[in-house]
This record gives structure tokens, C-alpha cells and sequence, in this order.
């Protein structure tokens, strides 16, 4: 298809499938529950597709009680981030565990407590980010068989959690858990009674974005101008599908146009360009909002990039205070986090996980020889949590091959030697998409031509469409690699979107 149209098309929500046009719908009965309230809720979405958002809305909506449906209920809300390795997390009681979920004290939760016990419906369990916690799903799964007839039988954090999606406990709350698509070895082991997935903004609401953000910053006369930067390239309206990536654009742009003597050049066409650009904008930006000068150093930045590959590979995303310095702290890449668990500590966070990947991937770039490089991609390619950082990895390596670094071409070689090629035939499962997704990252084509030429992918003759719903950005990658695949024969009925399986019942929202 032409570039301009791939946004347009991949955007739309499959006609097989139940559109929610509020949040509250998430709660009321439809076609997927047969006309029953639904007990378990999952919300599956991409990184930065609003999955957080989406939980804290529903805490305001439900604290305003903007629809009847919350006029009775209590609404408890964890990150699963909480329960990793956590001491103080592994023997608890029920009770004690929910009373995490409110932030109240003891003598205040008390009251609650007995209400739930008695009327455990009127409980809203609301756990974001199951693919945050890395513990061993089987583990789990196997410590979680045994029914608990007293509620005041202590466990971990992670088994109450399985305990109450399985209805062992509180039978008839409502449990709402939010994941990435690569927990899937997670989820697919629990039943809900309703999937859905986030799919993002769509164009207009992508305006609507870019207005609401120049109002808060007090330049509504920016607001024509960003958008008509947006609008016009393909590259960036299919990057703000996703709206932590809107808001990052936003920022960027916002920063060039906002000072005459800002030049804002070539707008970024890439995941990496964009989160590249976003690093070096976000402390110009926390700075200006808070009246101070810039004072991060390159060994700030560096120290940074260390801790963030650290979490990553011990599966930490929350950090003590101790582990940053001045210059660190007041980077604009950090949040300081309220502290439910731990009141007394002073902890801080990446401002996004995904920021967190960006940075991890840049300190393998800067850390591994390329050898190290290219085992670092065969150990970690099959692994969910690892795929953004390796998308970034891919965008990395090709502005290190442009800027002549060509020791480095055979680390990009080594996405493509992981496809699975059977019969000349590849099955576009998640993992084969993400293979593409990061070839179209590199973002040379030369390069491409070169891996479909000399690897696998040069006897590929057919491709089988996927079990997933594909988003514009892999869609986009399709085509990037598949145009220089010379003995695919393109099959309509196994190539465009109108035959794509999605997991049934999928809501769309």
C-alpha cells in the first residue's frame, strides 16, 4: 500500500470485535459475557499505549462516582511492580494485603475491611502491570493451588493476587489487570471473562492531544503548527498512535517552535530518533518548569544508563534513593514515587519504562564490543521483557553502521538469523513481527537488502498472517523488509489486514 495510507487502515478496530466508547463500560455486561457483569477484566496493550492512564482514570472516575456503577463500590489499587522481590511482601494476610491497596492506616482500613468480608461484590481490585512483576509464572502458579478456607492464612503478594483472580478469594469482587502483550505466558494461564485491548490514539484524538497540551502550556498559538508537523510526516503520525510517544513529540516539538532561534530540522522517523531526541529535550524541559539551569554531566547520564540496564536484568524498576546523586535526580528522567509500602524511604522510578529500555539499550551500545553485542541479541530475543530495549538496540547499531562503524553490521545480521523458516514458509507469530519491526528500526536499507539476501529470509516464499492484532508500526515493518524478500509471493488472502485473527471475544478500546 502507499505510506500515507498504512496509518489510516491499520488504526481501525477490527469488525469482529465490541468497541467501548467509556471506561465504565469495562464493568457492564455485553455481547463477550453473554449479559453478566464481568468479574475478571484484562487490558492488554503496547508499551506507553495508556495502560496506567487507563487505571488511574478509573480510580477518579470511581473516587467522583461519575456513574452509578461505582456508587457502592471500594475501589483497591496495586503496580505488581510491588511484589519482586520483596521481603516484606512474602507473608500476608488478606487483610493486611488489601489495606496496601488504599494507603489508609490501620484504624481507618478497619471499618472497610469488614465491609468487603461481608460484601466482597462491592470490592474493584484494580492490579496494572502484571508484565512488571518477573517472578516464574509456574512457580507461582504452583504455590497457588491450595484453596484458602481462612482469609486470614498468610501468603505472598503474588499468590493472594492469583488467589483472588481465581475466586479463592473475595468470590465476587471485581479483579481489572493490565499487561503487555509479553506477559502472555502469564495471562493465558488465568480465565477473564473480558480481553481487552487498547489500541491507541486515533488521528483525531491525536489532535485533541496536541491542543490539550499547548493549552496546559499556556501556547495556544503553538497548537496549528505542531500539528501540521505531525500531520504531515507518516513517520510521526504513526509513532503518536501510541500516547506516551504523542507526548514526547509534543515535547520536541514544542521546545523548536516555542524559541525563534530553534531550528527543528528533520522531524524523527524512528522509536530510537524519537527517544534519542526526547533524552536530550526532557531535562531542557523539567529545567524550564522548574527555573533552574541544566546540570546533568555525560557521567550522570552514564551512571543512569547503568542502573536502568541493572533493573532490567534484575527485573527492578523501583530504586533507593542512595543509588542517585544531585545531578541524577533532578535529570528529568526520574520520578519521585509515593511510598504505600515503604513510608518512611524516599524511592524513585524511570518516568516511563520505557525510558528506562531506551537508556538500558544505550549503555549495551556503549558497554559490549560486538560481539558482545550479537550474543546480547541471540540470548535475549525470545524474551518478552527484553524486546523494547532491543528494538532500541537495532536503532542504536544503525546510527553507529551510518556513522561508519561497520563492525557493527553483524549485530543487525543477528535479528534475522532468529526467523523460523520452514518449507520457504514463515508463521508471523509475535516474535517473527518483532524480528521485522527491529530490522525496520535500523532504518538503512542498503543493509536490509543485504540481510533478506543472505540469510533465511532469501528462500522464503510465503508468509502466514498472525494470531495478533498487528499496529500500524509493525505493519509498517512488514513492508520495510517484505519489498526486499525477492521470492515472496504475496498471497492476499495470507498478507493484508482483512484476514488478520484476533484472539475472540477481543474489545477494542
Amino acid at each position: 500500500m502507499k505510506r500515507h495510507k498504512i496509518y489510516d487502515v491499520y488504526t481501525e478496530v477490527p469488525r469482529t470485535s465490541i468497541r467501548l466508547e467509556n471506561i465504565k463500560d469495562l464493568f457492564y455486561p455485553n455481547e463477550d459475557t453473554k449479559g453478566e457483569f464481568p468479574r475478571s477484566i484484562l487490558a492488554i496493550g503496547k508499551p506507553g499505549i495508556g495502560k496506567t492512564v487507563l487505571t488511574e482514570k478509573i480510580l477518579r472516575d470511581w473516587a467522583n462516582e461519575i456513574d452509578e456503577y461505582y456508587s457502592d463500590k471500594i475501589a483497591f489499587f496495586f503496580k505488581l511492580r510491588w511484589f519482586n522481590d520483596n521481603e516484606k511482601l512474602t507473608n500476608l494476610s488478606l487483610k493486611t494485603f488489601l489495606q496496601l491497596g488504599t494507603r489508609l492506616n490501620e484504624e481507618k482500613f478497619e471499618s472497610i475491611y469488614k465491609e468487603i468480608a461481608k460484601e466482597p461484590q462491592k470490592a474493584i481490585l484494580i492490579f496494572d502491570g502484571l508484565d512488571e512483576f518477573h517472578g516464574n509464572p509456574i512457580s507461582c502458579f504452583g504455590q497457588s493451588t491450595m484453596i484458602p478456607d481462612d482469609p486470614n492464612t498468610c501468603m505472598s503478594a503474588m499468590n493472594l493476587f492469583i488467589n483472588l483472580m481465581l475466586g479463592n478469594l473475595l468470590k465476587r469482587a471485581t479483579v481489572l489487570v493490565t499487561s503487555r502483550l509479553t506477559a502472555d505466558d502469564f495471562y493465558s494461564r488465568l480465565y477473564f471473562d473480558r480481553n481487552v485491548e487498547i489500541t491507541g490514539f486515533t488521528q483525531d484524538k491525536i489532535e485533541e492531544y496536541v491542543s490539550r497540551f499547548c493549552d496546559n502550556n499556556n501556547r495556544s498559538d503553538l497548537k496549528s503548527r505542531i500539528w501540521r508537523h505531525i500531520k504531515s510526516s507518516p513517520e510521526l503520525l504513526n509513532l503518536c498512535y501510541i500516547p506516551v510517544n504523542c507526548f514526547i513529540v509534543c515535547v520536541i516539538l514544542f521546545e523548536c517552535l516555542s524559541d525563534p532561534r530553534n531550528d527543528i530540522g528533520a522531524p524523527p522517523t524512528t522509536l530510537t530518533e524519537l527517544y534519542q531526541t526526547a533524552v536530550n529535550q526532557f531535562e531542557k524541559y523539567h529545567h524550564r518548569n522548574a527555573d533552574r539551569n541544566p546540570t546533568m554531566t555525560e557521567e550522570a547520564l552514564k551512571e543512569l544508563q547503568r542502573l536502568a540496564f541493572g533493573g532490567m536484568e534484575n527485573g527492578q524498576l523501583v530504586f533507593n534513593q542512595e543509588l542517585f546523586d544531585e545531578q541524577m535526580k533532578t535529570s528529568g528522567l526520574l520520578n519521585s514515587l509515593p511510598k504505600p509500602i515503604f513510608p518512611n524511604q524516599t524511592q524513585f522510578c524511570f518516568i516511563h519504562l520505557t525510558i528506562q529500555e531506551f537508556l538500558a539499550a544505550r549503555h549495551v551500545t556503549e558497554t559490549l564490543a560486538p560481539l558482545e553485542i550479537k550474543k546480547f541479541i541471540f540470548d535475549h530475543i525470545r524474551s518478552g521483557k527484553w524486546h523494547l530495549v532491543l528494538q532500541f538496540l537495532a536503532g542504536l547499531l544503525g546510527k553507529k553502521i551510518k556513522n561508519f562503524r561497520r563492525e557493527y553490521t553483524d549485530c543487525v545480521f543477528a535479528f534475522a538469523e532468529r526467523f523460523q523458516v520452514t518449507h520457504g514458509k514463515i508463521e508471523l507469530n509475535y516474535n517473527e513481527v518483532f524480528v521485522m519491526t527491529c530490522l525496520r528500526e535500523v532504518d538503512d536499507e542498503e543493509i536490509v537488502k543485504d540481510v533478506c539476501e543472505t540469510t533465511a529470509l532469501n528462500v522464503v516464499v510465503h508468509l502466514h498472517g498472525g494470531s495478533h492484532i498487528v499496529s500500524p508500526s509493525e505493519w509498517a515493518a512488514r513492508k520495510f523488509v517484505c519489498k526486499h524478500m525477492k521470492n515472496l509471493e504475496l498471497n492476499k488472502g495470507e498478507y493484508y489486514p482483512s484476514n488478520i485473527r484476533s484472539r475472540s471475544p477481543t474489545i477494542i478500546t
